[in-house]
């Protein structure tokens, strides 16, 4: 009975190696195959390496002015934004090589007033500056944002350079226009939910004889980049978003000879409407002695003037550069 259960034990024994061995290869089998098919779709994915770039940012959302309430939801819109915290994490380069770059582009005032005088003395629009920081991990300094801006992050390992907009907000842009007594029905259309303004030679002359310039102030602020055209059916700017004030001058080298003030309601970013009162600088009735004088020209420089009483206005204005375009004078400009 003894040798028996020796037996017996020494069979067990030999059993539980041989089920051990086995176990231990096939797992050994295993753990090897799936070595060669994580060293295969890790270099598949070294070979199709992306950059994600991931935008963390909670939007207020403004009220309309009626009486809907303001909301904060996540966006990548970043509008205004100056408190930025870029992370740059992954990477087999290293990454503190990686630098940001700081692009304060023109605001849409300051555009507005280069384009107005360009149109009226064709002068040039001066380049945006810039700020570059080197960076791994950085909170932007505040100050150096000015939007519109744009953050630039660049990296060797990039094989473009990954932007980030900031979009701007204002009260005030400058535009150019003319009294709609002026205006004649056949310059205008509307195409592909556009408005396409076309002049002929005698149309032209009339504008430049008359054009003015026109500063528009909004009663809210304005986001320039999401104000939509009211000649598109997806609009979603309020009509109070579109109200405002203007006041207006002729655009010549006595512009204090027609000014007009009044309110505006804007058909889209470039085109408004423009209502008010305007008052003209003009030769008053009178008779005056001009002695030998026989040239009529000459005559009526020495005739008085005074300004009309207050009369009703209507213009539609323009953004300038749309003024510009239309009057052929960029091309003028670049011959």
């Amino acid at each position: 009975t003894y040798t028996t259960n020796i037996q017996n034990k020494a069979d067990v024994r030999s059993q539980l190696i041989s089920i051990t061995e086995e176990s231990v290869k096939a797992l050994t089998e295993t753990r090897d195959r799936q070595q060669t098919d994580y060293d295969s779709k890790k270099q598949a994915i070294v070979e199709n390496a992306e950059v994600i770039t991931t935008i963390l940012h909670a939007e207020e959302t403004p009220a309309k002015g009626d009486g809907s309430e303001s909301e904060t939801v996540f966006s990548d819109y970043l509008l205004k934004t100056r408190k930025i915290l870029v992370i740059i994490l992954g990477g087999d380069k290293d990454i503190a090589n990686a630098s940001v770059e700081i692009e304060n582009k023109v605001s849409e005032f300051e555009t507005s007033w280069n384009d107005l005088k360009a149109l009226a003395q064709q002068m040039a629009i001066p380049l945006s500056g810039s700020t570059t920081l080197k960076c791994k991990v950085f909170e932007i300094d505040e100050a150096r944002i000015k939007p519109p801006s744009t953050i630039i992050i660049k990296h060797e390992s990039f094989k473009e350079d990954r932007k980030i907009e900031i979009h701007e907000t204002g009260h005030f842009v400058f535009r150019a226009g003319l009294s709609a007594s002026y205006i004649k029905e056949g310059d205008y259309k509307i195409e592909d939910k556009n408005l396409v303004i076309t002049l002929d030679d005698n149309a032209k002359k009339l504008w430049k004889d008359n054009l003015m310039a026109f500063a528009e102030f909004s009663f809210t602020a304005r986001d320039y980049d999401r104000f939509s055209s009211i000649f598109k059916n997806t609009h979603n700017t309020s009509p109070w978003e579109r109200l405002g004030v203007f006041a207006a001058c002729k655009i010549s080298t006595r512009p204090w000879e027609t000014l007009a003030t009044g309110f505006s309601f804007s058909l889209s970013k470039d085109i408004s409407l423009n209502a008010g009162l305007s008052i003209v600088y003009m030769d008053k009735e009178q008779t005056l002695k001009i002695g030998d004088i026989t040239s009529l020209d000459q005559a009526k420089k020495l005739a008085d003037k005074e300004y009309s009483n207050p009369r009703l206005f209507l213009a539609i204005s323009f953004a300038p550069r749309m003024v510009t375009e239309v009057l052929g004078l960029s091309k003028k400009a670049k011959d």
